[in-house]
């Protein structure tokens, strides 16, 4: 273990440094107490940066907004030493160290996705215009997302809507305002790419205008952001496919120290071009209908999709009424089939019958056994269909 003496701005901004770039409020807030210096005890000194100079007064005012939050968590893992009551002593370890930057950190990133507060009137705000479509009632200029599990047929949906923009013809009754490039940007699928795309109907007036980049791309880079702007400036995109969104530059979907800077940065190119950004991922634990991870995708996204056992529903929608957008289908590779009332109804009293007919051939098995048997032959999954079997049976 190493002792170093430093400042309290030092120290907060080497904290905060250990994970990213340095954001305002904890040096500042540490740097205005009363107490002359901060004792740092470390096992990694050679990873504290050299100390930061920064104008303490005028940043008090902006100190003041981060009191409440992660001052006090950092005050919590302070304890003041009986030798000198005006210093405090830190054990910093790597992990103390990502939690404090990371609520730091969480804080602002929030703050740049959802700019600043804007006072205003109810009248004002019944005034403000819905974002554009790209895909009319579909797909808005923003952050869009689409999930689903594994083969429920979520990259060929996206391949669809991208071959309407492409083509601007309508996809399902939906118009396309006007024809625009497409960016596909995959980090999957790329093995069967003509069987996916060349097979369909769209193709011939849309391949032109489709774009793929089989690298990912790191959003959380600007350097990045920057290459992707002035590599595709001329095409200006409007409408930019990210499939699958985890090969992005995320490496913890669960929590917000990735989510947030990944959505600035989709908002941040959804703005340059006017397009729709669309991140596509995985469903939520225990086949929950929303996009895996932290609460904020649904928060800041102007759309959310998800697509599940046959089924394509809306759960989120800053463009039109989200209930009325469901869809039923089958994925047939490489291609959707969207189907009639009639068809759904037709298709759910095959299934029910296969359920009665192996509750009848087998009375004695448990609803998940059935489920692992019956899933396959009604194209569901074992959670859908465990659903359709609790119709007919019940366990104690």
């Amino acid at each position: 273990m190493t002792e170093l003496d430093l400042q309290p701005s030092e120290i907060a901004m080497a904290i905060v440094n250990r994970v990213g770039p340095p954001e305002r409020g904890t040096a500042e807030w540490l740097a205005a107490q009363p107490r002359p210096h901060v004792r740092v005890v470390s096992d990694d000194p050679g990873a504290l940066p050299p100390a930061l100079e920064a104008s303490i007064n005028a940043e008090k005012a902006q100190a003041e907004a981060h009191k409440a939050d992660p001052v006090g968590y950092m005050v919590g893992l302070c304890e003041e030493t009986e030798k000198n009551p005006g210093a405090l002593t830190l054990a910093i370890t790597e992990e103390t160290a990502r939690r404090i930057a990371r609520r730091v950190n969480d804080e602002f990133e929030l703050r740049k996705v959802r700019g600043p507060r804007v006072k205003r009137t109810v009248e004002e705000y019944a005034k403000l215009p819905r974002p554009t479509a790209v895909l009319d009632q579909v797909l808005a200029a923003e952050v869009n997302l689409l999930a689903g599990p594994a083969g429920s047929g979520k990259s060929l949906l996206a391949r669809d809507w991208a071959l309407s923009v492409a083509s601007g013809k309508d996809w399902r009754g939906f118009q396309v305002p006007k024809p625009r490039n497409v960016l596909y940007v995959a980090t999957e699928g790329l093995h069967d790419i003509a069987d996916r795309w060349t097979t369909q109907p769209l193709w011939e007036d849309a391949k032109e205008r489709v774009f793929i980049l089989d690298e990912p791309i790191n959003l959380l880079v600007d350097s990045e952001q920057e290459w992707l702007f002035t590599e595709y400036e001329a095409e200006k995109p409007g409408l930019i496919v990210f499939d699958l969104i985890y090969g992005m530059g995320i490496t913890d979907d669960n929590g917000v120290k990735d989510i947030l800077p990944v959505i600035n940065a989709m908002k941040r190119i959804s703005a340059r071009w006017g397009c729709a950004t669309l991140a596509i991922g995985h469903n939520g634990h225990n086949q929950e209908r929303r996009f895996r991870g932290s609460s904020m995708w649904r928060q800041l996204a102007a759309t959310e999709w998800h697509m599940a056992d046959g089924s394509l529903t809306c759960e989120k929608s800053k463009i039109a009424a989200a209930s009325r957008l469901s869809a039923a289908c089958r994925v047939g590779y490489p291609s959707i089939q969207w189907l009639s009332g009639a068809t759904v109804v037709s298709d759910e009293a095959s299934r029910m019958a296969l359920v009665e007919a192996d509750v009848r051939d087998y009375p004695d098995d448990t609803i998940a056994a059935r489920a692992r048997r019956l899933a396959p032959q009604m194209a569901l999954s074992e959670s859908a269909t465990k659903t359709r079997i609790r119709a007919f049976v019940t366990e104690d």
